[in-house]
């Protein structure tokens, strides 16, 4: 697991990943770890903007998509779709 601060892993609907966002710096970014294996996934990367995850990542019902509140500044809420995990 990269030496990051942790912030409150959220389980997949169907139990196989945790979505957690992990600060390295002054750079949040969004990972999947496989509960099976550990493996671990970083789902966005933001660079070494100053982006910061406000809110607890979710899931949507089925799995397919994960939301978080995203601030660089202003805060938005974005939906992280095509992500591979």
């Amino acid at each position: 697991m990269p030496d990051a601060a942790r912030f409150h892993p959220v389980i997949s609907p169907d139990g196989k990943w945790l979505a957690l966002a992990l600060t390295d710096g002054v750079t949040t970014n969004i990972w999947a770890l496989a509960t099976g294996d550990g493996a671990m996934r970083r789902l966005t990367d933001f660079g070494h903007r100053p982006i910061f995850i406000t809110r607890r990542v979710t899931w949507s019902p089925d799995g397919r998509f994960i939301y978080a509140a995203v601030s660089e500044g202003d805060g938005d809420i974005v939906l992280l779709q095509g992500l591979r995990w």
